[in-house]
């Protein structure tokens, strides 16, 4: 979990949530399978995480051509067998369905299991290009994932994105217990902000064309020619293109057609520490998604009062509302008005990073949030009994609960 691993949106929610549950009396261990990771045992604030490298079977060249779908099934296996090599069992698992992680424990049905939708394959996939077989057989072995878990939870609009798609593609899903809870955010993840280091806008996400930072690029021709000295920082890892390529290069290819360039730094990967440094620099954050399950960006650079110009997308419009400036993703000029909007008007900038503190830092409460997925983890266990009555055969008592994850990139 952070800052070890620096990984996205799960890591992040692990770093968050786990302690909140160690607070609230929970045993937990957090299960890391990553290929090369040398295997360790160590108390991370109060989370026990074990870490052990993934050894996928012999094979890999006969399967060479899906290789979406081989990392899904070898890592479901290898959770499932790292978790037998542990000297405790479990009462309840929560996993990811992003790289079906869980399959193999949710399929086994020993142990409850709780899956928590972050960002599925057939939500990132259109905005990566990938397609074909290796794609489709990656976002069905997700789906037997979820169809196999006790219960799923994820944040109001993702539960209506992607429980929709779910539905309607043919997979049985659980004996629906979907729990509608937004992503914890520490209160304590960012220090207060200072002044900004002048006309400063941040954009903190992988470079990939769902988190739009081309959108930036492309408002910053009429933002320069407002504000001279503004300026574009763009903090996240670099992706790749179709066809081959940097994404960081298109969008420095962009800059030098726009003549803007000089205004931007592509500052690239940093540790989370550093990352949330480039928030309290900025005189405003932007956010110009197509896609996001939650956005922690954004969330972050709210609860440290940053004012947020995001993409009117459902995540947004639920976690910000009127404590931020929405603009439609793709809507070039608003972006750019509103950008200089909020550089010539700093104190609407300040009342906005004010509202947006408490509204964020409230709703996301690792503690409150924590309580709430202590009593999910009750109820899948309270299922995972009922199937006794069926014939099959599952643990119960004690008070643990475990996470089997791999520390893999997602937003």
């Amino acid at each position: 979990m952070p800052p070890e691993t620096d990984w996205g949106g799960i890591g992040t929610y692990v770093a968050a949530l786990g302690p909140a549950l160690v607070a609230a009396g929970a045993e937990v261990h957090v299960l890391s399978v990553v290929p090369g990771q040398a295997p360790s045992d160590r108390v991370v604030a109060g989370v026990v995480v074990h870490r052990r490298d993934l050894r996928r079977p012999p094979g890999v060249g006969r399967v060479s051509r899906l290789p979406e779908a081989w990392e899904r099934v070898t890592l479901a296996a290898a959770v499932r067998r790292e978790l037998r090599t542990l000297d405790f069992a479990p009462d309840v698992i929560e996993a990811p369905e992003w790289r079906a992680e869980g399959l193999a424990l949710a399929r086994s049905r020993r142990v409850p299991v709780v899956v928590r939708l972050h960002s599925a394959a057939e939500q990132l996939f259109p905005y990566s290009g990938r397609a074909g077989l290796d794609s489709r057989l990656a976002v069905w072995l997700e789906r037997r994932s979820v169809a196999g878990a006790d219960l799923v939870v994820s944040t109001p609009a993702n539960l209506a994105e992607l429980g929709a798609r779910l539905s309607g593609g043919g997979a049985r899903l659980p004996a629906m217990r979907a729990v509608n809870l937004p992503v914890p955010v520490p209160d304590g993840a960012l220090p207060p902000s200072g002044g900004a280091s002048g006309p400063r806008v941040a954009f903190v996400g992988r470079l990939e064309r769902r988190k739009g930072p081309e959108t930036l690029v492309a408002a910053a021709r009429a933002v320069l020619d407002a504000v001279p000295a503004a300026r574009f920082a763009f903090v996240g890892a670099d992706t790749g293109v179709p066809g081959g390529g940097s994404y960081a290069d298109s969008l420095r290819t962009q800059a030098r057609r726009l003549g803007v360039e000089h205004a931007l730094e592509i500052v690239g990967h940093r540790p989370h520490a550093e990352a949330m440094a480039e928030l309290r620099r900025a005189a405003m954050c932007a956010f110009p998604a197509r896609h996001e399950t939650f956005g922690y960006g954004a969330a972050e650079a709210a609860v440290a009062g940053r004012p947020v110009i995001a993409s009117r997308i459902p995540p947004f419009v639920s976690l910000l509302g009127d404590a931020a400036v929405l603009v439609d993703a793709d809507d070039i000029d608003r972006w750019a008005q509103a950008i200089i909007g909020l550089l010539g008007d700093p104190a609407r900038a300040q009342r906005l990073g004010a509202a947006a503190a408490p509204r964020v830092g409230d709703r996301c409460s690792p503690e409150r949030i924590a309580a709430e997925m202590l009593g999910v983890y009750a109820e899948a266990r309270a299922l995972g009994r009922g199937r006794l009555h069926d014939g099959r055969t599952t643990r119960q008592g004690g008070t643990r609960w475990r996470r089997a994850r791999a520390n893999t990139p997602v937003s």
